[in-house]
């Protein structure tokens, strides 16, 4: 009997819940004006993206980024493995077109969001999937997924032969089987990553690292971050799995947990091995089977005379077996001028081995405070005493190039209402986004959310602060349902509207005198009354004014905001 073929497909879908819907590719592949000169050119659009990604012949050329680009279409591209990495794999290994990227890409700033690479049985996996003497900078990726097997990375699968990378980031999930990074899968010879972070999942198997998987070979990292996660066995860390032969890192931190089952996990690398460590510190929790350490699992020297871990901390949770330490799990390497927190660490023993010869000074939380229980640290030009609520609500010493670009947003609600949000205090870099809003209570109504200077900033119950550069306070201004601002008795004395644009009218009991003090604390005007009186104040700026009433029962104040 013959059966129908189509009658056969159906059936399988209908009783297969795991075959997911793909859609078709709806974009079309545009080439960039003027790329006919074959000098490179401009991306400005998903169709100038995905022609990239799909000529090779342009890959050694210079391209910009010139705008914000949402890829959320690429999970329908190659019949549902996503977007295909610019630059391949090696020779030898490839299993797409073998050609690296050699070119130079410069982000401008600007973002990619929601690239998908789905891609589980290919290695070197990423936006770039192998870049060789390559330039990335200025470029940042949000929302990225990406699926492989092996080397794989947010923004590069495999780098290496002195490519350079600054200022890029990547918000990412990253997951394969060995070698993943949140920003890099690995890194060999002569890579210089600075000025790079990321945040998100990196997960797996072996030589996981929250910003690199492994760090090869007078590779080098200075002033970067990760607020990554890791998770998988063997060699974790939360800034790096490896930094080996020759690899240095200078002036960088992670604050992401760290959580293996095996050995080689550290709060900032899971295993040196003839690298270097300068200035750097980790408070992401670390938990393996053996070889775990609160800043590196494992530490050893061989060839590089230098190699070691030099003034930098650790203040992360450490659980595991054999050879655990808050600050080294093991370690045959050099080990100056390092610390730990013998409180949030959960123990006592800096170094896991007794052997080593070397010492991590154990202090407590309170002691972290104060620059002079830290031996040979500079403190007038790398390091500052500060807090940081994103990673510590106690006072730590913090990398000054990081803290500089922090800052302090306060948000204040005047009586009659309370606010909600991601905090009342956030300190923050520029780049990231705080979202508060008000609450009023009974019988009052919001006007608006007012600067420190009195300046009229939104009047959405629900504000969001990003882009900030500088420090901010913003003040929730309330008042009362009836619209009449009252002082504290408000048998003495009332005034109305609020808020005012021309005539402010004032009731009092009894004589009085009027002051009109703006943000600043200084003195505008000064009115003596006997009872009723109007006051044009059509004179003042916009802004935020105290109104204070002297009279012999004492002195009362409250705010109104002139618009």
């Amino acid at each position: 009997m013959k059966i129908n073929a189509r009658i056969i497909i159906m059936l399988i879908v209908l009783f297969t819940g795991t075959i997911p819907y793909i859609q078709s590719q709806t974009i079309q592949a545009k080439a960039p004006k003027g790329w006919d000169q074959k000098t490179g050119g401009s991306i400005h659009n998903i169709e100038e993206l995905l022609w990239l990604s799909e000529t090779t012949e342009a890959w050694d050329e210079d391209w910009t980024l010139e705008a914000d680009i949402d890829a959320s279409e690429t999970i329908n591209w190659n019949n549902g493995l996503g977007f295909s990495p610019i630059g391949d794999s090696p020779n030898g290994f490839g299993v797409r077109q073998e050609i690296a990227f050699t070119g130079t890409f410069d982000g401008q700033g600007y973002s990619i969001s929601n690239v998908y690479i789905l891609r589980p049985e290919e290695p070197y996996i990423g936006f770039f999937g192998q870049a060789t003497g390559a330039q990335i900078i200025n470029l940042h990726l949000q929302n990225i997924h990406i699926e492989g097997h092996q080397y794989i990375g947010g923004l590069i699968g495999y780098a290496d032969y002195n490519t350079i990378i600054n200022n890029c980031s990547a918000n990412s999930y990253v997951n394969g089987e060995d070698v993943n990074g949140g920003l890099i899968g690995q890194c060999y010879q002569g890579v210089q990553i600075e000025s790079c972070w990321s945040d998100g999942t990196v997960s797996g198997n072996m030589w996981m690292g929250g910003l690199v998987g492994d760090l090869y070979a007078y590779c080098n990292i200075s002033n970067s971050y990760s607020h990554s996660e890791t998770q998988g066995t063997d060699y974790l860390g939360g800034l790096t799995g490896s930094a080996r032969w020759y690899a240095s890192i200078n002036n960088s931190f992670a604050t992401g947990d760290n959580l293996g089952s095996g050995e080689f996990v550290g709060g900032f690398v899971g295993h040196i091995s003839d690298g270097v460590i300068t200035n750097c510190f980790s408070s992401g929790r670390s938990q393996g089977y053996m070889r775990v350490g609160g800043f590196v699992g494992e530490s050893l020297q061989s060839e590089n005379s230098e190699s070691g871990v030099y003034k930098s901390y650790s203040t992360g949770l450490v659980s595991a077996g054999e050879f655990t330490g808050g600050f080294v799990g093991r370690n045959y390497n050099y080990v100056n001028d390092c610390y730990f927190d013998i409180e949030t660490s959960g123990t006592t023993i800096g170094i896991g081995n007794d052997d080593s010869g070397m010492e991590a000074i154990g202090i407590l939380t309170a002691d972290f405070a104060q620059e002079n229980n830290f031996n040979n640290w500079d403190f007038s030009l790398v390091w500052t005493e500060s807090v940081n609520y994103n990673i510590s609500s106690f006072f730590r010493p913090y990398l000054k190039w990081y803290q500089q670009n922090l800052f302090t947003i306060s948000f204040v609600s005047e009586e009659g209402g309370s606010i909600v949000g991601d905090s009342l205090q956030s300190i923050y870099l520029g780049e990231e986004t705080t979202e508060v809003s008000i609450i009023e209570d009974l019988n009052y109504h919001f006007v608006g959310w007012y600067d420190s200077e009195g300046i009229l900033y939104s009047t959405n119950k629900t504000i969001v602060i990003d882009n900030v550069d500088s420090d901010e306070v913003y003040i929730a201004h309330i008042d009362l349902i009836s619209n009449t601002a009252r002082l504290q008795n408000d048998k003495e004395c009332v005034f109305f509207p609020n808020p005012v644009q021309q005539v402010l009218t004032l009731v009092a009991k009894e004589p009085s005198i009027i002051e009109i003090i703006n943000m600043n604390g200084k003195l505008v005007r000064e009115y003596r009354i006997s009872n009723n009186c109007d006051i044009d104040i059509r004179f003042l700026a916009n802004g935020v004014y105290t109104i204070s009433v002297q009279n012999q029962r004492g002195t009362t104040k409250q705010k109104f905001i002139k618009q």
